[in-house]
């Protein structure tokens, strides 16, 4: 067979499909031109600008300085290629490990999608980012952690279509909010004070609310049974050392990402000389797994279970009170690998309560203005509490086994002193901030004034007068197939 080199002699039919895909102009360009012309565009706080992105390929010119404390998640890989200088690549690991990875000048280095990354670029410093165009259902977010607990404080999602032009307003946006920075810098539940005030004053739940789930969870199953139950944000332990879950269960697992939250509810199980059936674990939403299987390899009442793994293990899964501070995606990938078939999982959330009897009415409108004017205008409550006031209807929407939703509304009554109910607002992590931001004076003053308003609207003169108040408890379920 005979070949040539001359492309007119190609067959018309090669020459048709050679000719099928044109470059396009801007596919080709003088790099060094390109990067003296726009070296002055690459400017805090993210310092990079677009090169390439009419296919599926986004290719980004990245400098130095840039000014980043926020953490990119997404769900596609990342190719990093450090052109000149070096750079540091801030990674988040299984939800609580922050670690470093440095990128010397000539290296390159891919980044598995799903972990969240702060590049960290330095002066006269130049690279190249590669990133895929995103799947239609896929959202980025940028988030900020907490310095001291390493909870996520603030997140915005969004659909990536241009990094080069998308990044920035969500920073400035972050940057431009002295309430959001101070609560990024901010432990909500970790003062050991605030941690005892939690424990003393937050509510209980009704046992109506607990037979009501375990009534969901026995559907089709034997009453003789003994459960596996997972608390995530357990808390001081609330939910996890309730009667009726101890005495269904045959190990409890409360899971908390603060030390000082897992200390007082260790110390209550100890108090009531509840069975040992509980384990109290420091951990989070993000690394459920490895925190329960480091702990199945040294703890004997996890070690006599004789599972090998507890992934496909929990009947039931709950959380009380604290789903809408978790990274959605991430948590309800592990609930999927946690529950085995036919498990359970229940979340619940109680709204801001309503007050009832006697000029009741009154007091609640009281309440509302404090809730509304004060904390929220103020930029006191992060913006996830918004979840809790939409009755976690959008984090429902999030949940896997779609076909298995199932929705609750408990009516919570309890009578208490005002003066309770005081010490209970005090537990709200927006008082919490209010403190740290404008002094423990200022808040212990802002909560008298509230009680002032509160007794006038009830037309009580004693901060110890009962009062009638009303929680409705949202509960959000699913079942695993």
């Amino acid at each position: 067979m005979q070949t040539s080199s001359n492309p007119e002699s190609l067959p018309s039919s090669s020459q048709s499909t050679f000719t099928s895909f044109p470059i396009p102009d801007h596919a080709k360009i003088n790099f060094a031109g390109w990067l003296t012309e726009n070296q002055s565009q690459l400017t805090p706080p993210v310092s990079n600008k677009m090169l390439f992105d009419k296919g599926q390929f986004k290719v980004m010119v990245v400098g130095g300085p840039n000014q980043r404390t926020d953490y990119h998640y997404n769900t596609t890989e990342e190719f990093f290629y450090q052109m000149k200088g070096d750079m540091i690549l801030k990674v988040v690991l299984n939800g609580n490990e922050f670690k470093d990875i440095p990128i010397k000048e000539g290296e390159m280095f891919v980044l598995p999608g799903g972990i969240p990354h702060s590049p960290q670029r330095f002066e006269n410093t130049v690279g190249l980012v590669i990133e895929m165009e995103r799947p239609k259902d896929s959202l980025d977010a940028l988030r900020w952690y907490c310095e001291n607990c390493h909870a996520i404080v603030y997140e915005e999602t969004f659909y990536c279509y241009d990094l080069g032009k998308q990044l920035v307003p969500v920073i400035e946006k972050y940057n431009g909010s002295e309430q959001v920075r101070t609560l990024a810098n901010t432990d909500l539940f970790k003062g050991e004070k605030h941690t005892e005030l939690y424990a003393q004053y937050r509510p209980d739940y009704p046992q109506e609310l607990f037979d009501s789930i375990l009534k969901e969870e026995s559907v089709g199953k034997s009453n003789d049974r003994k459960l596996f139950i997972l608390d995530v944000g357990c808390g001081s332990g609330q939910a996890a050392l309730n009667d009726v879950l101890r005495k269904n269960a045959q190990l409890i697992i409360g899971i908390d990402p603060s030390e000082g939250q897992i200390k007082q509810a260790k110390q209550k199980q100890s108090s009531s000389q509840a069975a040992d059936i509980y384990r109290f674990l420091v951990g989070n939403d993000e690394n459920l797994i490895e925190t329960i299987e480091k702990e199945n390899s040294v703890d004997p009442l996890l070690l006599n279970q004789n599972i090998e793994s507890f992934q496909n293990q929990f009947d039931l899964i709950i959380v009380a009170q604290s789903l809408h501070w978790f990274n959605f995606p991430v948590f309800f990938q592990q609930v999927e690998k946690l529950l085995k078939s036919d498990g359970l999982f229940a979340a619940w959330t109680y709204t801001l309560n309503t007050f009832e009897g006697e000029n009741g009415e009154q007091a609640t409108k009281v309440l509302n203005q404090f809730y509304q004017e004060i904390m929220w205008n103020g930029g006191y409550w992060p913006e996830r509490r918004k979840h809790v006031d939409d009755m976690y209807q959008t984090i429902e929407k999030e949940m896997p086994f779609k076909q298995h939703h199932k929705r609750t509304v408990i009516d919570y009554r309890k009578q208490m002193p005002l003066i309770a109910y005081i010490s209970y607002v005090s537990t709200w992590s927006a008082i919490e901030l209010y403190g740290k931001k404008n002094g423990q004076e200022a808040k212990m003053k802002l909560l008298e004034n509230f009680k002032l308003d509160l007794m006038k609207a009830f037309q009580i003169e004693s901060e110890n007068s009962t009062i009638s108040i009303l929680w409705k408890i949202h509960t959000i379920m699913t079942r695993k197939p």
